[in-house]
């Protein structure tokens, strides 16, 4: 695999996949430098950068839905209205 590296193109700047659902066939992907899995037109792609600046334990949450919309407010000190995630 290593010899197929340059011809790989790096997804640096993150953002938002444009491609195949799963059930679609999926965008193949690598990890571990072997491991091939499967992503999906849909998801989204952070910059490590932005990883080590926010920290797991918040995108984990981010990704189970944990953090809300209003987070924002946060920031410039509103109120921030705690909703039960719908199930």
């Amino acid at each position: 695999m290593q010899g197929q590296h340059s011809q790989r193109r790096q997804f640096s700047p993150g953002g938002y996949l444009v491609g195949p659902s799963h059930e679609d066939g999926g965008i193949d992907a690598i990890i571990d430098e072997e491991e091939l899995i499967e992503i999906e037109g849909g998801e989204f792609i952070i910059q490590k950068s932005m990883v080590d600046y926010y920290g797991l334990e918040f995108l984990h949450r981010l990704n189970q839905g944990q953090v809300d919309h209003d987070v924002s407010n946060m920031r410039r000190g509103g109120k921030v209205q705690r909703k039960r995630r719908k199930r």
